[in-house]
Protein backbone atom coordinates (compact mmCIF):
# COMPACT_ATOMS: atom_id res chain seq x y z
CA UNK A 1 0.00 0.00 0.00
CA UNK A 2 1.29 3.44 -0.94
CA UNK A 3 0.42 6.70 0.83
CA UNK A 4 0.67 9.84 -1.31
CA UNK A 5 0.53 13.21 0.45
CA UNK A 6 -0.02 16.36 -1.63
CA UNK A 7 0.00 19.82 -0.02
CA UNK A 8 -2.30 22.37 -1.64
CA UNK A 9 -2.81 26.03 -0.74
CA UNK A 10 -5.88 27.93 -1.93
CA UNK A 11 -4.36 31.29 -2.90
CA UNK A 12 -7.33 33.21 -4.16
CA UNK A 13 -10.74 33.01 -5.70
CA UNK A 14 -9.58 34.28 -9.08
CA UNK A 15 -6.06 32.82 -9.27
CA UNK A 16 -5.13 29.15 -9.33
CA UNK A 17 -2.03 27.96 -7.51
CA UNK A 18 0.77 27.81 -10.11
CA UNK A 19 2.05 24.29 -10.58
CA UNK A 20 5.58 24.46 -11.93
CA UNK A 21 6.19 20.75 -11.43
CA UNK A 22 4.08 17.60 -11.06
CA UNK A 23 4.65 15.33 -8.08
CA UNK A 24 5.77 11.85 -9.16
CA UNK A 25 5.08 8.63 -7.25
CA UNK A 26 5.40 4.88 -7.76
CA UNK A 27 2.52 2.46 -7.15
CA UNK A 28 2.75 -1.32 -6.96
CA UNK A 29 1.06 -3.53 -9.53
CA UNK A 30 -2.03 -5.18 -8.03
CA UNK A 31 -1.83 -3.15 -4.80
CA UNK A 32 -4.99 -2.33 -2.88
CA UNK A 33 -5.92 0.33 -0.36
CA UNK A 34 -3.45 2.93 -1.60
CA UNK A 35 -4.10 6.34 -0.05
CA UNK A 36 -4.01 9.70 -1.79
CA UNK A 37 -4.17 12.54 0.72
CA UNK A 38 -4.60 16.13 -0.46
CA UNK A 39 -4.01 18.78 2.20
CA UNK A 40 -6.11 21.86 1.50
CA UNK A 41 -5.29 25.08 3.40
CA UNK A 42 -7.10 28.38 3.17
CA UNK A 43 -4.51 31.18 3.03
CA UNK A 44 -7.09 33.88 2.35
CA UNK A 45 -8.49 36.39 4.80
CA UNK A 46 -12.02 35.19 4.27
CA UNK A 47 -13.90 31.95 4.75
CA UNK A 48 -14.21 29.47 1.91
CA UNK A 49 -17.62 27.89 1.44
CA UNK A 50 -18.44 24.32 0.34
CA UNK A 51 -14.93 23.08 -0.49
CA UNK A 52 -15.03 19.81 -2.44
CA UNK A 53 -12.23 17.75 -4.02
CA UNK A 54 -12.98 15.34 -6.85
CA UNK A 55 -10.99 13.01 -9.09
CA UNK A 56 -11.17 14.64 -12.51
CA UNK A 57 -9.05 12.12 -14.41
CA UNK A 58 -7.01 8.97 -13.72
CA UNK A 59 -5.42 6.06 -15.66
CA UNK A 60 -7.69 3.16 -16.58
CA UNK A 61 -5.68 0.77 -14.40
CA UNK A 62 -6.47 2.76 -11.25
CA UNK A 63 -9.81 2.34 -9.49
CA UNK A 64 -10.90 4.87 -6.84
CA UNK A 65 -13.30 3.90 -4.06
CA UNK A 66 -14.98 7.30 -4.27
CA UNK A 67 -14.63 10.10 -6.78
CA UNK A 68 -15.49 13.02 -4.51
CA UNK A 69 -14.65 14.16 -0.96
CA UNK A 70 -16.27 17.09 0.88
CA UNK A 71 -13.48 18.94 2.71
CA UNK A 72 -15.87 21.14 4.67
CA UNK A 73 -18.86 23.40 4.45
CA UNK A 74 -16.71 26.27 5.75
CA UNK A 75 -12.91 26.59 5.70
CA UNK A 76 -11.80 29.53 7.87
CA UNK A 77 -8.56 31.47 7.18
CA UNK A 78 -5.39 29.38 7.78
CA UNK A 79 -7.45 26.26 8.46
CA UNK A 80 -6.21 23.07 6.83
CA UNK A 81 -8.28 19.96 6.09
CA UNK A 82 -7.45 16.65 4.43
CA UNK A 83 -9.20 15.07 1.46
CA UNK A 84 -8.44 11.33 1.50
CA UNK A 85 -9.00 9.03 -1.49
CA UNK A 86 -8.42 5.26 -1.48
CA UNK A 87 -7.53 3.51 -4.72
CA UNK A 88 -6.50 0.12 -6.11
CA UNK A 89 -4.05 -0.64 -8.91
CA UNK A 90 -5.16 -3.40 -11.29
CA UNK A 91 -3.17 -6.63 -11.31
CA UNK A 92 -2.96 -6.39 -15.11
CA UNK A 93 -1.56 -2.84 -15.00
CA UNK A 94 1.50 -2.92 -17.31
CA UNK A 95 4.79 -2.62 -15.45
CA UNK A 96 6.39 0.72 -16.18
CA UNK A 97 3.09 2.25 -17.27
CA UNK A 98 2.82 5.97 -16.52
CA UNK A 99 -0.24 8.13 -16.00
CA UNK A 100 -1.52 11.22 -14.26
CA UNK A 101 -4.13 11.59 -11.53
CA UNK A 102 -5.84 14.97 -11.84
CA UNK A 103 -7.72 16.39 -8.88
CA UNK A 104 -10.19 19.26 -9.00
CA UNK A 105 -10.65 21.45 -5.90
CA UNK A 106 -13.95 23.34 -6.04
CA UNK A 107 -15.20 26.17 -3.89
CA UNK A 108 -18.53 27.76 -4.73
CA UNK A 109 -18.10 28.90 -8.35
CA UNK A 110 -14.27 28.70 -8.43
CA UNK A 111 -11.96 25.72 -8.96
CA UNK A 112 -8.27 24.79 -8.78
CA UNK A 113 -6.35 21.78 -10.06
CA UNK A 114 -3.67 19.52 -8.62
CA UNK A 115 -1.90 16.75 -10.52
CA UNK A 116 0.27 13.77 -9.57
CA UNK A 117 2.18 11.45 -11.91
CA UNK A 118 2.19 7.72 -11.09
CA UNK A 119 4.32 4.85 -12.41
CA UNK A 120 3.55 1.14 -12.00
CA UNK A 121 6.31 -0.90 -10.36
CA UNK A 122 6.49 -4.63 -9.51
CA UNK A 123 4.69 -5.74 -6.37
CA UNK A 124 6.87 -6.46 -3.34
CA UNK A 125 4.45 -9.18 -2.22
CA UNK A 126 4.09 -12.54 -3.96
CA UNK A 127 0.85 -13.33 -5.81
CA UNK A 128 -1.58 -15.73 -4.16
CA UNK A 129 -3.08 -17.03 -7.42
CA UNK A 130 -1.86 -17.82 -10.92
CA UNK A 131 -3.10 -15.50 -13.66
CA UNK A 132 -2.50 -14.60 -17.30
CA UNK A 133 -3.12 -10.95 -18.19
CA UNK A 134 -4.21 -9.27 -21.39
CA UNK A 135 -1.31 -8.20 -23.60
CA UNK A 136 -0.55 -4.49 -23.77
CA UNK A 137 -1.08 -2.60 -25.90
CA UNK A 138 -3.83 -4.47 -27.70
CA UNK A 139 -4.09 -4.09 -30.66
CA UNK A 140 -0.34 -3.59 -31.13
CA UNK A 141 1.77 -2.46 -34.09
CA UNK A 142 5.08 -3.34 -32.51
CA UNK A 143 5.91 -5.65 -29.60
CA UNK A 144 2.99 -6.51 -27.32
CA UNK A 145 3.91 -7.23 -23.70
CA UNK A 146 2.33 -10.26 -22.03
CA UNK A 147 2.11 -10.24 -18.25
CA UNK A 148 1.43 -13.17 -15.93
CA UNK A 149 1.87 -14.18 -12.32
CA UNK A 150 2.75 -17.40 -10.53
CA UNK A 151 1.78 -18.22 -6.96
CA UNK A 152 4.45 -20.92 -6.61
CA UNK A 153 7.43 -22.34 -8.45
CA UNK A 154 6.44 -24.30 -11.56
CA UNK A 155 7.65 -25.49 -14.94
CA UNK A 156 6.28 -22.75 -17.16
CA UNK A 157 5.64 -22.34 -20.87
CA UNK A 158 4.22 -19.36 -22.72
CA UNK A 159 3.47 -19.93 -26.40
CA UNK A 160 1.89 -17.96 -29.24
CA UNK A 161 -0.37 -19.66 -31.83
CA UNK A 162 -2.05 -18.55 -35.04
CA UNK A 163 -5.76 -18.88 -35.80
CA UNK A 164 -5.21 -22.36 -37.22
CA UNK A 165 -3.77 -23.49 -33.88
CA UNK A 166 -0.22 -23.85 -35.20
CA UNK A 167 2.65 -22.91 -32.90
CA UNK A 168 4.21 -19.59 -33.91
CA UNK A 169 6.63 -18.78 -31.10
CA UNK A 170 7.67 -20.19 -27.72
CA UNK A 171 8.34 -17.23 -25.47
CA UNK A 172 9.00 -19.05 -22.19
CA UNK A 173 10.04 -22.63 -21.42
CA UNK A 174 11.63 -22.73 -18.01
CA UNK A 175 11.13 -23.47 -14.31
CA UNK A 176 10.10 -20.18 -12.72
CA UNK A 177 9.60 -19.19 -9.10
CA UNK A 178 6.57 -17.37 -7.68
CA UNK A 179 6.31 -13.76 -8.82
CA UNK A 180 5.19 -11.35 -11.52
CA UNK A 181 6.49 -11.64 -15.08
CA UNK A 182 6.26 -9.73 -18.35
CA UNK A 183 7.46 -10.97 -21.74
CA UNK A 184 7.65 -9.15 -25.07
CA UNK A 185 6.68 -10.83 -28.32
CA UNK A 186 8.37 -9.10 -31.24
CA UNK A 187 5.86 -10.43 -33.75
CA UNK A 188 8.19 -13.10 -35.16
CA UNK A 189 8.13 -16.89 -35.42
CA UNK A 190 10.68 -19.49 -34.33
CA UNK A 191 12.81 -18.72 -37.40
CA UNK A 192 12.77 -14.99 -36.74
CA UNK A 193 10.40 -14.17 -39.59
CA UNK A 194 7.93 -11.35 -39.02
CA UNK A 195 4.34 -12.55 -38.85
CA UNK A 196 1.50 -10.85 -40.76
CA UNK A 197 -1.10 -8.78 -38.97
CA UNK A 198 -4.08 -10.62 -37.55
CA UNK A 199 -5.45 -12.39 -34.49
CA UNK A 200 -3.15 -14.64 -32.45
CA UNK A 201 -3.59 -16.65 -29.29
CA UNK A 202 -1.14 -17.02 -26.42
CA UNK A 203 -1.26 -19.81 -23.87
CA UNK A 204 0.33 -20.07 -20.43
CA UNK A 205 0.92 -23.40 -18.70
CA UNK A 206 2.44 -23.50 -15.21
CA UNK A 207 2.20 -26.86 -13.52
CA UNK A 208 -1.51 -27.77 -13.55
CA UNK A 209 -2.57 -24.20 -14.37
CA UNK A 210 -3.49 -23.36 -17.96
CA UNK A 211 -4.89 -20.12 -19.38
CA UNK A 212 -5.15 -18.51 -22.80
CA UNK A 213 -5.97 -15.14 -24.33
CA UNK A 214 -5.94 -13.53 -27.75
CA UNK A 215 -4.12 -10.52 -29.13
CA UNK A 216 -4.29 -8.49 -32.32
CA UNK A 217 -1.14 -7.68 -34.28
CA UNK A 218 -1.36 -4.74 -36.67
CA UNK A 219 0.88 -4.25 -39.70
Amino acid sequence: MRKIILPFVVLGLLLSQPQTSIAAWEVEQGSRGNELLLQVRNSQRQNLQEVVVEVDQSPGWIQFGTGEVVVGEVLVPEEMQDAIFLFDVAEEAPLGAKGNIKLLVKCSAESWRKEVAVTVIPSTSLPTVNALHQSSPNPSRRSPVIGYQLSKRAQTTLKVYNLAGRLVKTLVNDAQKAGYYRVEWHGNDEQGRQMPGGVYFYRLQAGNFTAGRKLILLR
